[in-house]
């Protein structure tokens, strides 16, 4: 939360925000118990939308015009020491090459960034 307010958008993702006091735990026998996230209902965790959320953080960085937004682009590879990024444009198959200080990706564990760093710098 603090991330997002030092950026400005916590009021934006928080409005539509629900708060959850707890998860729902089923064990191998089907029996369920109820787990809190705090000591009491005052302890909860918020979710959020993550289309929302992605949305919302997309449209401040793009407000400090420092950032470039790239969509329907695979990673195909990259240089960390030249900082060039490979892609491939999703819909047209052309190859292109960018020079970027930071890269984000933004598909989860599989993205392309991910596994290349983990051999890049394997002890990280």
């Amino acid at each position: 939360m603090h991330a997002l307010e030092q950026v400005g958008i916590l009021s934006e993702v928080m409005k539509d925000a629900l708060p959850m006091k707890g998860r729902q735990m089923h064990n191998s026998d089907g029996i369920q118990t109820f787990h809190r996230y705090g000591k009491d209902d005052s302890g909860v965790n918020y979710s959020v939308s993550r289309a929302g959320l992605n949305m919302a953080l997309m449209n401040a960085a793009e407000k400090t015009s420092k950032v470039t937004i790239h969509f329907n682009r695979e990673c195909t590879g990259m240089d960390f020491e030249s900082r060039i990024v490979h892609f491939v444009q999703s819909d047209s198959g052309e190859k292109e090459s960018i020079h970027a200080e930071t890269v984000i990706g933004i598909d989860g564990s599989g993205h392309c960034a991910v596994s290349l760093r983990r051999s890049y710098f394997p002890a990280v």
